[in-house]
């Protein structure tokens, strides 16, 4: 991947953590919230779809160009993920207890913590008929989606026929909700599939980074997102108790995909470079972007349970955040930091199953 187009996706990454946590810190800040009240603004969901598109580019990326073999693609997948939900999961069952112990705030995970934890590391809390997520972690969600993709993609591309076969055997298993937002993660895999043939000039690029932006602002002004899920809710007359997950937002997610897909395709095309001390800032941030994600809701429950705040005071508000960034900075130095420290333990566990010696390149599935 080029330089430019690397950068810019980290861009991106950093755009979509900030969607995901500022909405959900609009708590502490009550014009914000107000703000975001009006027409139900979803900026989190939004930030979400980024990180689908980005994930399907990415990973397709990494699989066919990058990682030599299926055990080389799910080490790296492996250390990405488990460096950061294993300590995710280990910080959700703590505050759990802490919030017990002096609030009386009881959590039904805690009476059965092997069982909660192994659904939640092993990505299953959206399959099968649950609807899990670790305590005061709802963000979790999301892998239940993202790892099954990876999953589908490596047996997809690195399998052999039989393989194959199970892995659409299990993709046609998984269900409308996977399908839906798996075509979102699909859109990413096909921009990078066809990047050469979404070649436009300088002009039109520029056009559609700028169409991009300008409509997702107008949108989320006007709501048209949530009327455009109202209206396919009222034709599929889809009920409010229904138990298909995806059925509040798939309509509008599709439509903030289309804006994502033609913002990636223009910046793709458009000539420039990025002043290195802004890829530096940029990758220093999105370098944290995971931890981010995994743990802001936690930290928000236990900031908005210890710590005064005056939620008509911006002051206030930045004070909080400021908290908050330092504190996910220091997180980051036992998840996304240790990611070389899991690759090795996984690449160690590939190897003495394998009874091989040095890297085990050739492998097949």
């Amino acid at each position: 991947m080029i330089e430019k187009d690397s950068i810019y996706f980290e861009l991106l990454r950093v755009l979509a953590t900030a969607l995901v946590v500022v909405g959900h810190s609009s708590i502490f800040y009550k014009p914000f919230y107000d703000i975001l009240s009006y027409n139900n603004v979803q900026i989190g969901r939004d930030g979400v779809v980024i990180f689908f598109v980005l994930s399907g580019y990415v990973i397709s990326w990494c699989g066919i160009e990058r990682d030599s073999n299926w055990i080389d693609f799910s080490i790296k997948r492996m250390a990405r993920i488990y460096s950061v939900s294993v300590p995710a999961v280990i910080f959700s069952f703590s505050i759990a207890y802490l919030f017990l112990e002096l609030y009386n705030e009881s959590s039904y995970p805690l009476k059965q913590i092997p069982l909660y934890a192994t659904i939640y590391l092993t990505f299953t809390g959206y399959h099968f008929g649950l609807s899990e997520t670790p305590p005061y972690d709802f963000p979790y969600w999301s892998l239940y989606y993202e790892v099954w993709f990876y999953v589908i993609f490596a047996i997809l591309l690195f399998g052999r026929l039989i393989v194959k076969l199970f892995g659409i055997v299990l993709l046609a298993l998984m269900g409308p909700d996977f399908w839906i937002m798996g075509g979102i993660w699909l859109v990413g895999v096909l921009l990078f599939i066809f990047r050469e043939r979404l070649r436009v000039n300088n002009i039109t690029a520029i056009s559609f980074v700028i169409l991009s932006i300008v409509s997702y602002i107008v949108v989320k002004y006007y709501g048209y997102d949530n009327k455009i899920d109202m209206y396919i809710k009222y034709i599929a007359n889809i009920s409010e108790s229904s138990t298909w997950d995806a059925k509040p937002f798939w309509a509008s997610d599709y439509f903030i995909t289309v804006l994502v897909a033609l913002n990636i395709i223009g910046a793709k095309n458009i000539s420039y470079d990025w002043p290195k001390y802004i890829s530096r800032l940029l990758r220093w941030i999105a370098g944290m972007s995971f931890t981010f994600y995994l743990f802001h809701v936690p930290i928000f429950s236990i900031i908005e349970r210890t710590i005064k705040y005056d939620s008509n005071s911006f002051v206030s508000y930045i004070l909080i955040l400021s908290i908050f960034f330092f504190i996910i900075y220091t997180i980051t130095f036992i998840t996304e930091k240790r990611k070389k420290q899991w690759r090795a333990m996984f690449l160690y566990l590939a190897l003495k199953i394998y009874n091989t010696k040095g890297h085990p390149d050739g492998m097949k599935i």
